[in-house]
């Protein structure tokens, strides 16, 4: 009798522990952490872009997944503008990648192409043009390189990384975080060099310190070494499922 109440006391003890683990706020550090642990996951949500002259506004549908210890992913895209809509499937699978565009304008078909290719012959045809040092090098950071269309989970982590939380509330869903945010950031590509700030504001639901939805509203302001500089507005809307399903355009690229 007593070591059956022994028993109990226990796992109500451990029921409890784990209750305050589950509810405890998340933070930065936490969040970022349980990004990096993350082996698989998929995506959807749409972005949309609007402000530059020079540039039309846009609205991308995405949908995509990550299976790191396969080192396998996949993006479905689709790009609407006024008077077309762009159509883009990518996978990478270990060393090999493929690409699919079509392009359809007036209600037909105006480009279509197809490329497969090693991760070695993709590096050979950039490497004089980039900092990127290997095939491997290439390869993560296509993985794991922070993108709101291509890797938002990432895109994310980056985000909270360079934030002021200035909310945190619990809801039977799990904790939504309101947050700011600014990352200002130097690229060197084809002789030239680009500055890229990325500023704004976001909320997001985290539940067991992962993101299961994200909605940003952010400028992102590009100014050239010579001093021409683009502004543009987007909004992300997204959602994170831990899961991963190879989708049946992928299989099929394998059997290629």
């Amino acid at each position: 009798m007593k070591r059956g109440l022994a028993v109990l006391i226990l796992v109500s003890l451990l029921v409890l522990a784990f209750g305050c683990m589950s509810t405890k706020p998340p933070t930065k550090e936490s969040v970022a952490k349980a990004i990096e642990d993350v082996d698989r996951y998929e995506f959807q949500g749409e972005l949309r872009d609007s402000g530059s002259k020079m540039i039309n506004n846009f609205t991308s549908y995405i949908r995509g997944g990550f299976y790191y210890s396969r080192e396998e992913a996949y993006w479905e895209i689709e790009i609407h503008e006024e008077k077309a809509v762009r159509y883009i499937n990518e996978t990478i699978l270990g060393d090999l990648l493929y690409y699919s565009y079509i392009l359809k304008a007036g209600g037909r078909i105006v480009e279509d192409s197809q490329v497969t290719e090693t991760l070695q012959e993709y590096f050979d045809s950039i490497k004089d043009n980039t900092n990127i040092t290997s095939p491997e090098d290439l390869k993560w950071k296509i993985l794991k390189g922070s993108d709101p269309m291509k890797n938002p989970l990432y895109f994310i982590k980056e985000l909270l990384e360079n934030s002021n939380i200035t909310k945190i509330e619990k809801t039977n869903k799990g904790h939504l975080i309101e947050f700011t945010f600014k990352i200002q950031k130097r690229y060197s590509n084809f002789g030239n060099v680009l500055y890229i700030t990325n500023k704004g504001n976001g909320k997001m639901l985290i539940k067991n310190n992962l993101p299961i939805e994200a909605e940003i509203s952010a400028m992102r302001i590009a100014q050239t070494n010579e001093n021409h500089s683009t502004i543009r507005k987007y909004d992300l809307r997204i959602s994170f499922f831990y899961e991963y399903k190879r989708p049946e355009w992928v299989r099929r690229v394998t059997e290629k």
